[in-house]
């Protein structure tokens, strides 16, 4: 146990009986702090260590070693994610105990996050991509379809080329990020915000009625017309035609609710720009 790089430990009734050095370095505390303690001990929650334990009984029911991950606790406070792996000492007898391995792999969970949260969001802004976007009214949709409405708002910045053309793309991109900033200082922090390309946006709002999120749109077009940026001796600003859609039962799925603000949006912009437009409910929602 001793020599193994990775920490070991033997458990019996929930409680350590055994452990290894490796594992006591991981966790801070000394071999008599964790002999006859509870597993529990080692976890960052309660609620974790009560989920993972089905799991462990099943795998074993299965003849199966278990493997998962979780987040444990140090007994200095600080939190980790570890590897653990299981394996009962006799199959047939699971009170026999539980020969158990963890590895810390924070640095891996951390490149993971990174790498999700690099294919999901937009790199210049920080709000979510098209990918993300569209994934996450996906989860909403399968989750509340016919439970809740939602509604989404979709944005096309206006006067925004210009910017680029006579003050350079690096201003173009200063302004992006402060219409980011002003949609997400406009929105609940449970709503979506997104950036599906170039000057288009777009906000996701869930529990939201298309007569709500009007309003909600209004509110986001006037913190839009309200950048004054300082750039080079000038002060940049842009406007925003906007459009509305409710999900509807009529609705073939996200593209085509999309598609609904979009047109809307597009509506607005040829009526003159500087405009929210709703568009033609599709909604024959059905009640929970």
């Amino acid at each position: 146990m001793a020599a193994c790089p990775v920490g070991l430990g033997f458990t019996r009734r929930g409680r350590f009986e055994l452990v290894s050095e490796e594992f006591c370095r991981q966790i801070g505390r000394a071999e008599h702090e964790l002999v006859g303690q509870p597993t529990q001990l080692v976890f960052a929650s309660n609620e974790d260590h009560l989920a993972m334990r089905p799991q462990v009984r099943a795998a074993f029911a299965r003849g199966e070693p278990y493997v998962g991950e979780w987040q444990l606790l140090r007994a200095d406070g600080h939190v980790y994610w570890a590897q653990l792996r299981a394996r009962p000492v006799d199959p047939d007898n699971i009170d026999a105990g539980a020969i158990w391995s963890a590895s810390d792999i924070s640095d891996q969970v951390q490149a993971r996050e990174h790498l999700v949260h690099a294919a999901l969001n937009d790199a210049l802004t920080g709000v979510a991509n098209r990918k993300g976007f569209e994934a996450a009214a996906t989860r909403m949709l399968e989750a509340h379809a016919t439970q809740h409405p939602a509604s989404v708002v979709m944005i096309d910045l206006d006067h925004f080329k210009p910017i680029n053309d006579s003050a350079g793309h690096a201003a173009g991109d200063a302004v992006l990020v402060a219409v980011a900033q002003a949609i997400c200082a406009a929105v609940r922090t449970s709503d979506i915000v997104g950036r599906l390309g170039g000057d288009e946006f777009a906000v996701l709002l869930p529990r939201c009625t298309q007569a709500q999120a009007v309003v909600v749109a209004e509110k986001v077009r006037q913190a839009i017309l309200a950048i004054a940026l300082p750039w080079q001796g000038r002060v940049l600003g842009v406007g925003a035609s906007l459009g509305v859609a409710e999900y509807g039962a009529a609705h073939a799925g996200v593209a085509q609710w999309l598609a609904d603000a979009d047109a809307a949006c597009y509506a607005a912009k040829r009526g003159g720009r500087d405009a929210v437009r709703e568009a033609t409910l599709r909604l024959v929602r059905t009640s929970a």
